[in-house]
């Protein structure tokens, strides 16, 4: 039998044909040798950030994964990406403000960094979280 027909029988991956299997198992190892995202630590801070307000597509690019990768891990690990029931008025029921309490809410939004829609819807969630309807509103009876 010919030594380079052996040769050939014994490593059938030899020559060009093995460089591109070293090269498929390389990246195969690098991808394998990866450091996970989303653990479990950063899985269990997710609640938090959705009750914050966050979409999905944001909290993702904040972790620095895939919105479907997240979808995905959520759904596996139980956790729910939708955030609070947003109210809406309804259309053509206008919301009157004074001139001074818009005033007031700029200059208030602005030093916090947030919109002034923002910053109304938060202090009418308070409102309602803590049920503070009398002491905003001074209808509190004295006792």
């Amino acid at each position: 039998m010919n030594l380079e027909r052996t040769r050939r029988i014994k490593e059938p991956f030899a020559g060009p044909a093995r460089s591109g299997l070293a090269k498929a198992n390389q990246l195969r190892i690098s991808f394998m040798g990866r450091q996970a995202i989303l653990t479990r630590e950063v899985l269990a801070g997710i609640p938090a950030l959705v009750e914050q307000g966050l979409r999905k597509g944001d909290i993702a690019e904040r972790l620095g994964c895939k919105e479907k990768t997240l979808v995905v891990r959520c759904s596996m690990a139980g956790i729910s990406l939708r955030g609070p029931k947003r109210f809406k008025l309804r259309d053509g029921v206008p919301l009157r403000l004074s001139r001074e309490t818009i005033a007031s809410l700029s200059v208030r939004a602005a030093a916090d960094g947030r919109s002034e829609a923002q910053l109304a819807s938060d202090l009418l969630e308070t409102i309602a979280r803590d049920s503070l309807y009398d002491a905003v509103l001074d209808s509190a009876q004295l006792s």
